[in-house]
């Protein structure tokens, strides 16, 4: 659609995404255009305010006046709002990385199965009208303004913008991006790290390559708070704790998601099988169907996925009455199943299965927000309610380290000051409290290296000329 357009180009962050990481939706205004980067959905709480948020989100938008739509992953935090607006009119092209429709779908159907469960039980139990964001003829309209594009492919979406995308190491397909703007003379680039993952490979994804000098970055801080870092034995010392619960535990629950977690879980399992590290007997038991679609859409030519999916002690449930028996039996088993924060799907009911059971093992091998019930678990509260019932926290925890897709803070603070060039960096998708922090110190190191670039720790609705 055209406009009167803008004389400076700008970015807004209109998406939840500019104060914690959740919702992530950005707004590009360059001459008559205008492009979005992103539009996710909410999901850090629970039903009803998540609802608002998406709505609040959606208020904002004008889905007739968007030109163009770029997206740099599949994750519902950064997708799962997009044919909501394709309900209100958009008619906007999508730009993904090359292979990320068929995941797309998949994860926007099931937003939007949860999504008219969730509105049902708005209804009934806060007596607030509610109604589905989008239904599957908006997905099927979304789906087919798709383009598909390359890695490092120079893609010209006009005579003015083109595109190019560069590999993240965050989940397969996944990427960072760069959006160059020609203005007469002058060029303007903006580059979007995404999620980024940190330096160590990883199966089934391409490694992190360096984003090429820029005016403005939108980088992403999601662990941006000081912890202990990642070290370089933490991958063996996770390998040897999954070892030894699967050799000495009963009944094993490693919750994932769905898309990335549970196929590289899959693939550490196998590989400890075949190294006579773990049971020769093991049963593992995939219970998610979305994590079944997307494992059939990993690629059929990759040896190594070829062996995991195939693997005869690997076994996908079929249906909810074989869940029940399982989480009825005290036999020996592993079972991944999504969500990975245990804030829906088929993982809620495992863990109202294993938590009171102490002989039980629950593996945690990624990030949980404050308040979900993986949290809950994980840090010890005593009891805990799951699906309106108080349950007793007896399970066993250990915890994984190294499987987070995410940079670490120390990968984050080499990316930004040591390897990218640009002129003003500015922090999304990470806690605000801890970004203002991680802005400064940044912006410290950078001034130590003697460069002059700014860090801006955005906030809600911030506006910044590029």
């Amino acid at each position: 659609m055209t406009n009167k357009g803008t004389a400076k180009p700008y970015v807004k962050c209109i998406g939840a995404s500019a104060t914690g990481v959740t919702q992530s939706c950005y707004i590009v205004r360059f001459k008559k255009y205008v492009i979005m980067l992103d539009c996710g959905i909410y999901q850090e709480s629970d039903i009803l305010t998540n609802y608002r948020q998406n709505q609040a989100l959606l208020k904002k938008i004008k889905p007739r006046e968007i030109d163009y739509l770029i997206l740099h992953e599949a994750h519902a935090d950064h997708t799962c709002l997009i044919p909501a607006l394709y309900a209100k009119g958009c008619q906007a092209h999508i730009f993904v990385p090359r292979g990320t429709t068929d995941f797309l779908r998949v994860l926007w159907e099931d937003s939007c199965k949860i999504m008219t469960q969730d509105c049902q039980k708005i209804v009934h139990k806060h007596g607030v009208r509610a109604s589905p964001l989008y239904t599957q003829a908006d997905i099927e309209t979304a789906l087919n303004r798709c383009v598909e594009i390359d890695v490092f492919q120079r893609y010209s979406i006009t005579q003015d913008i083109t595109l190019t995308y560069y590999p993240s190491n965050h989940i397969i397909n996944a990427c960072q991006l760069s959006l160059e703007m020609q203005q007469g003379y002058q060029k303007k680039v903006l580059n979007f790290t995404g999620d980024i993952g940190g330096l160590t490979e990883q199966p089934y994804v391409l490694p992190r390559t360096d984003l090429p000098w820029a005016n403005l970055v939108l980088g992403e801080n999601t662990y941006n708070q000081k912890s202990r870092e990642n070290k370089p034995y933490d991958r063996q010392k996770d390998l040897e704790k999954i070892e030894v619960v699967l050799n000495q535990a009963q009944r094993v629950l490693i919750p994932v998601f769905a898309l990335g977690r549970c196929q590289i879980m899959m693939t550490i399992l196998y590989q400890l099988w075949c190294g006579g590290k773990i049971p020769a007997d093991i049963h593992v038991y995939v219970d998610s169907p979305m994590a079944q679609k997307i494992c059939k859409l990993y690629p059929k030519d990759d040896e190594l996925w070829d062996k995991v999916y195939h693997w005869g002690n690997l076994k996908f449930i079929a249906d909810n009455a074989e869940t029940l028996a399982l989480q009825a039996s005290k036999a020996p088993m592993v079972v991944l199943s999504s969500a990975g924060m245990l804030s829906g799907g088929k993982s809620v009911s495992w863990a109202k299965a294993f938590a009171p059971d102490p002989n039980a093992h629950i593996i945690f091998c990624g990030y949980s927000s404050q308040n979900t019930l993986a949290s809950q678990i994980r840090y010890g509260q005593a009891k805990i309610v799951i699906d309106g019932e108080m349950v007793e926290n007896n399970a066993n925890i250990t915890e994984l380290v190294s499987f987070s897709s995410h940079a670490s803070r120390e990968d984050l603070t080499e990316y930004y000051t040591e390897r990218l060039r640009f002129n003003k960096l500015l922090l999304v998708h990470g806690e605000y409290e801890n970004k203002v922090i991680f802005a400064k110190e940044l912006q410290d190191k950078l001034a130590s290296n003697g460069k002059s670039a700014r860090v801006i720790a955005v906030n809600a609705d911030t506006k910044i000329y590029i």
